[in-house]
C-alpha cells in the first residue's frame, strides 16, 4: 500500500494538468438591431472568459476570416465603418457578460479598420 500511494499522489498531479482543448469560442449571429447599414453587431458566445488579448486576437481573425475590411455582408455597396462584438458566457445573455471589442474604420488607412476599445467585464 505505501509504495502505491505515491504513484497515486504523482498521477493525480498529472491529471490535474490535463486539460480539454476546444474552441471556446462561438458567434451566436448578427444582430439585427442596429438600424445602421454600415455598422455591424455580434454576440459571441464563450465557454469560458478570454484575456483581453484573446478578445483582440479572437476578433481580429473573425475581421480577416469574413472580410469585414472591404466587405459588407448586409449591404454591399456600403462599407463597414464599425463592427461591435458582445461576449457572453456560454448560457447566452442570462449566463453573464464578458466584454465588448470595438473595431472602427482607420481615417489615416480607409482601407482597414482599426482597434478602439476592449472592455471587459468587472
Amino acid at each position: 500500500m505505501l509504495r502505491i500511494l505515491p504513484l497515486i499522489l504523482l498521477s493525480l498531479l498529472f491529471l490535474s494538468s490535463c486539460r480539454t482543448v476546444q474552441s471556446p469560442v462561438q458567434v451566436l449571429g448578427e444582430n439585427s438591431w442596429n438600424r445602421e447599414k454600415d455598422v455591424i453587431e455580434f454576440s459571441i458566445n464563450l465557454q469560458s472568459a478570454l484575456s483581453a488579448k484573446g478578445y483582440l486576437e479572437w476578433t481580429q481573425n473573425h475581421l480577416q476570416e469574413n472580410q469585414l475590411h472591404s466587405t459588407n455582408p448586409g449591404f454591399p455597396e456600403i462599407p463597414v465603418y464599425e463592427v461591435r462584438y458582445y461576449f457572453f458566457r456560454s448560457r447566452g445573455f442570462r449566463g453573464g457578460y464578458l466584454g465588448t471589442v470595438l473595431w472602427r474604420r482607420d481615417p489615416q488607412n480607409p482601407a482597414r479598420l482599426k482597434h478602439v476599445s476592449t472592455i471587459l467585464e468587472r
